[in-house]
């Protein structure tokens, strides 16, 4: 662009068309309900260890600034120091949490839906204790 010079492009035009299709569009748009005096609507999240919570986390984890890709294995990871290594696949959406530094060292791996894998012989409800308590550290974590 050059100054002085009066912006006649297809440039100009087009941005000028897309405006008037953002403003006519906008118009069409359906409001809200109205609430009654007083009530606010609330948008809850989803709890961080409900299956909807940990497909959040994965998604999460892959947008946070901290976490580190690696070319070789096509994987997001996330560390915290002494507490918890966190890797999640994109390409399968599978997000793994592993201890750090707790004995015995805790291994969790979750499935694209969000569901714990549990492996025959585990005690299912320790193991999902255990695992939720790594999913939380590091909800805690991803929010700051």
């Amino acid at each position: 662009m050059m100054i002085g010079k009066r912006n006649t492009g297809i440039l100009h035009y087009s941005t000028v068309f897309l405006a008037a299709l953002l403003i006519c569009g906008c118009a069409n748009k359906s409001q809200a309900p109205a609430t009654a005096a007083g009530d606010e609507p609330t948008v809850t999240a989803p709890a961080a260890t409900s299956p909807a919570g940990i497909m959040a986390l994965g998604s999460d984890l892959r947008a946070h600034p901290r976490a580190v890709f690696s070319s070789t294995s096509a994987k997001y990871g996330y560390f915290i120091g002494g507490v918890l290594d966190a890797e999640f696949e994109p390409t399968t959406r599978v997000l793994s949490l592993t201890s750090q530094g707790s004995s015995p060292e805790v291994n969790c791996k979750y499935a694209a839906d969000g569901a714990l894998f549990i492996e025959d012989g585990e005690d299912a409800d320790a193991k999902r204790a255990n695992c939720d308590a790594l999913a939380l550290k590091l909800r805690e974590s991803l929010a700051r």
